[in-house]
Parts: structure tokens; sequence; C-alpha cells
């Protein structure tokens, strides 16, 4: 399976309601098992961007829906 590194930054949305953060996670890692892939490694960083997280895909246009469906939540303003 293809290896996708992620990196994100939260919006304002996502900092104001960062006690559901773990929930959120959570519910992105229900979705991405559920289109054949998994999370292998998410890290929280300082710096540049607020997360990075490692996945496994069984597509691209797969992995790009789901990314679009995790942006669309307003909670990440950059998703790459």
């Amino acid at each position: 399976m293809p290896a996708y590194i992620h990196l994100m930054k939260l919006s304002e949305q996502g900092i104001k309601d960062i006690k559901n953060a773990p929930q959120r996670i959570d519910a992105a890692a229900k979705a991405i098992e559920a289109a054949g892939g998994r999370i292998i490694h998410f890290y929280c960083t300082m710096g540049e961007y607020d997360y990075v997280c490692i996945t496994e895909g069984t597509s691209d246009e797969i992995g790009m829906a789901l990314l679009l469906k995790i942006g669309s939540q307003g909670n990440i303003r950059q998703l790459c």
C-alpha cells in the first residue's frame, strides 16, 4: 500500500475546540480504516505545522476524498 505524509495546521475553529481534538483524531482514524487504510504514526509538532500524520491507503483517489472530508469540517486549515 502507498504511504502518505500529511502536514496539518489547525484553524481558529480547531484551536478554540482543541479539547475535542483526540475525538476528532479517533474519528479520522476510523474513517481511514473504513476506507481500507490506516494511520501509521500521528505526531503533534511545534513550528510551522501542528500535526504530522503518516498513513497508508489503498489509492490516491480515496486518500484525497478522505482529506477533503476531514478538511471540510473546518478544524484544519491546511492539509498537504
